[in-house]
């Protein structure tokens, strides 16, 4: 459902030219913060709201924007510096939430330029990250230092799980590295490993797929072997395909000519008409199988075809 539309400023020009005005924000003692902005647009500070000019280099903290007319909402994430577009109308109010408290008066820098939005993530000090190695019990805390091309390795087995550059990491990074027990294995990175011929796998352990040398990923497609020809109808109930959990795959057809038949597909007794009717030139095909059993009723001295395997 469509909402009253909202006129904002984020990619105007300002007649009054560009202007940058800081303001301090005091989140060192609560977590949230309701600012009336529209002061410094009636005191002719500034005649519209573009951005917003956030650095939380040194907090540890991430901080959220809304709007409530708009309903903009986004986040400036801790050990970041950015520049952040507004979506306000002619009186903006913007309400401000910590994921706790900061450690100083912290400086916004407003702003009527149509900046494009540009995020610098942490260059330099190390940023905590929990990271998931090995089998799924074992779990290390790691750390992205200011060498942007930190090995990132596991305490438990000293395993290097990879380079991590510019890499900003908040909550849980899961990597796992081939070889990983299949239980309780997360991971949001596939790869595949390309090579001649098909490679060796290994049993009950994470293995890649599967690519040839142009990248084209090995599959093997299941062919079975089907058996079957004529079947000559009794006019009574007949199991037409016994019951089998291997089948893969069953195709019936009742040939033009033929009266309808009727196909149960539970391999019960049937009964012509109370089932699957089945007219004359029709074909069915079953993938994979028919693992319950098919029984069939037709006209005495007529022959229906099936195939299965």
């Amino acid at each position: 459902m469509a909402l009253n539309p909202v006129k904002t400023f984020n990619q105007q020009f300002s007649c009054k030219g560009a202007i940058a005005l800081p303001i301090d924000i005091d989140l060192t003692s609560v977590d949230t913060l309701d600012l009336d902005l529209g002061y410094l647009v009636q005191q002719n500070l500034i005649d519209f709201l573009s951005g917003v000019y956030v650095n939380l280099l040194d907090e540890d903290e991430d901080l959220t924007f809304y709007n409530n007319i708009s309903r903009q909402s986004f986040t400036a994430f801790r050990g970041t510096v950015g520049f952040y577009p507004f979506m306000l109308p002619d009186t903006p109010v913007v309400t401000i939430t910590s994921t706790g408290n900061l450690n100083a008066i912290n400086t916004l820098i407003l702003y009527n330029i149509p900046f494009v939005p540009f995020i610098w993530p942490p260059s330099a000090g190390a940023v905590e990250a929990n990271v998931h190695i090995g089998d799924g019990d074992d779990v290390a805390e790691g750390s992205i230092t200011d060498d942007p091309y930190t090995d990132v390795t596991g305490a438990a087995d000293g395993t290097v799980i990879g380079l991590l550059k510019g890499l900003f990491v908040s909550g849980f990074a899961w990597v796992v590295a081939q070889g990983a027990a299949l239980a309780g294995v997360k991971g949001g990175l596939i790869q595949g490993a390309s090579s001649t011929n098909a490679p060796a796998y290994v049993n009950a352990k994470v293995n890649p797929f599967s690519l040839d040398l142009d990248g084209h990923l090995r599959i093997k497609q299941k062919s079975p072997t089907l058996t079957g020809g004529v079947l000559a109808l009794t006019g009574a109930s007949q199991t037409l395909v016994a019951a089998g959990a291997g089948m893969e795959k069953v195709i019936f057809q009742n040939p033009i000519g033929n009266a309808p038949v009727t196909l149960d597909f539970a391999g019960a007794a049937v009964v012509a008409g109370a089932g699957f009717v089945q007219q004359a030139g029709g074909s069915i095909i079953l993938e994979p199988g028919a693992l319950n059993g098919i029984t069939i009723i037709g006209t005495a001295g007529q022959s229906v075809i099936i195939f299965k395997g």
